[in-house]
């Protein structure tokens, strides 16, 4: 039987998700994550921590499965889309506006929700 890198690195991916939940200030075991784009976008401390999971990506997943993220604008988006949709979960979007300085902003509010897998 051909085992898969799903079943080998079943627990560092399982660590993998967590890590990206607790850097983007969600619990494990909740049926819904958002996040607001704005938010995110404007946080380098963030944005350097989900970042810095890619080397961990590339040793847990296929090569083949990951580096479509590598042609997107937005790296660490795409980081976030990858580790959520490998954990069997759907990317939905809803535009939001967000006050700042005095400011509306129209950015987006991302939820992503599990698959019956």
């Amino acid at each position: 039987m051909k085992t898969g890198a799903k079943d080998l690195f079943q627990k560092e991916q399982n660590a993998m998700f967590k890590n990206m939940l607790k850097i983007l200030g969600s619990k494990d075991g909740e049926p819904v994550y958002t996040f607001i784009y704005y938010d995110l976008e404007n946080n380098k401390q963030l944005i350097d921590q989900i970042l810095d999971l890619e080397l961990d990506i590339k040793k847990c997943y296929y090569a083949s499965s990951y580096n479509s993220t590598l042609i997107a604008k937005v790296k660490w988006f795409s980081i976030i889309r990858f580790i959520f949709k490998k954990n069997g979960y759907i990317l939905y979007n809803k535009k939001h506006d967000v006050q700042t300085n005095g400011k509306k902003i129209r950015t987006v509010r991302y939820a992503m929700v599990k698959t019956n897998q």
